[in-house]
């Protein structure tokens, strides 16, 4: 069987990629894989180090442009779409799944020439302009979240959730095997994300926090993923006051591992976090990043804040002393963290992988 995924850019994207091939791959273990997605994206930094082949395609977005930005745009769609018809011909793949982003159309549309079985994955709350155009290509279309089915056709629409890396499964069972022999600890881990290429304003904010509270640095671990921009001006900051508690990162691919390790996630709201905080059972403050498309990122932090899942804390809002507060309010109040825990193991069943597969392929 030939599996071919289209689509890319950022973690939101690529994870879910990624995560399908593994679930594909721990089934139907002969299967061939080829990613399509463009050399700006993640794709290009992670997906090779699965040992996955990948091409790419020059694409970019419209929404936002001006005329001739869409003209170019226009272009540039027109030859990546005879290139991916090529992909596709010489590749011959059984199946494909676009999972979001620009890099996806060329692929979703050359394979409907093909009549091929076309899938789409739609990660967010609130669609992307490329999958709510393809999906009358498609034949099932693939969601996170219940509010993405209004702008869908229902009768192709399945609820099933981001899919996650197999690694992320594997480390969360071996985690709590580890703890369910060790004795409770004293200390505390936080891990501080801003998604898969960091937050300014979460980076500004961490560093005031950590002069202007009085945290018991001997108590409380930091783990801190600034993306590779703030990397450099993160660590030094934390060098240059004595700050040894934290372990700084430009970019972490085992993101499991630290979330099985933690006991706080200070995080943007991305939809594949979302369901990494879920299938982690793990208390979040979640900060959406404002200028998502259509605020998809508030609509989902909400689908857990909403049952009290996980703290939602808008970034206009987001102040050293509220901040400050949350924190310790779930690090120092087991109330608190046990609920939001409850909550988040009973919105969590089936992996969204397993979901997927039964639903597209044989």
């Amino acid at each position: 069987m030939k599996v071919l995924i289209s689509g890319g850019g950022t973690g939101g994207h690529v994870t879910p990629a990624i995560s399908l091939a593994q679930s594909i791959e721990k089934k139907y273990p002969n299967t061939e894989f080829l990613f399509v997605g463009t050399e700006n994206g993640l794709e290009k930094r992670v997906v090779p180090t699965y040992g996955y082949p990948i091409q790419y395609l020059s694409v970019q977005g419209i929404k936002g442009k001006n005329l001739f930005s869409r003209l170019k745009a226009l272009f540039l769609l027109i030859i990546a779409f005879f290139k991916a018809l090529k992909l596709l011909v010489k590749f011959r793949p059984d199946f494909i799944y676009g999972v979001g982003g620009y890099a996806s159309a060329p692929c979703i549309l050359a394979g409907f020439v093909l009549r091929k079985p076309i899938f789409l994955l739609e990660q967010n709350t609130v669609p992307g302009i490329t999958n709510r155009f393809l999906q009358i290509f498609c034949k099932k279309i693939f969601i996170s979240f219940d509010h993405s089915k209004r702008f869908f056709n229902p009768q192709k629409t399945i609820l099933s959730g981001t899919p996650l890396k197999e690694e992320f499964y594997l480390h969360l069972r071996k985690a709590k095997e580890e703890q369910s022999k060790s004795s409770p600890k004293n200390e505390k881990t936080i891990f501080i994300l801003g998604g898969s290429q960091g937050a300014k304003p979460i980076n500004d904010i961490i560093k005031k926090i950590m002069l202007d509270i009085d945290f018991d640095h001997t108590v409380y671990n930091w783990i801190h993923q600034t993306g590779s921009r703030q990397f450099i001006e993160m660590k030094n900051f934390y060098q240059e006051h004595g700050i040894n508690n934290v372990k700084c990162f430009d970019f972490l691919n085992n993101l499991s591992h630290y979330f099985a390790m933690s006991d706080l996630i200070i995080t943007r709201a991305g939809a594949a976090t979302i369901f990494e905080i879920i299938a982690a059972q793990k208390p979040s403050i979640l900060i959406p990043f404002p200028q998502a498309a259509d605020d998809h990122q508030t609509l989902n932090a909400k689908s857990l804040s909403n049952i009290e899942a996980g703290i939602l804390l808008p970034q206009d809002r987001m102040t050293v002393d509220v901040l400050g507060h949350h924190i310790k309010e779930v690090l120092n109040e087991e109330t608190l963290s046990n609920k939001l825990k409850t909550n988040l193991a009973q919105i969590y069943t089936k992996e969204p992988a397993s979901i997927i597969i039964e639903n597209s392929l044989p």
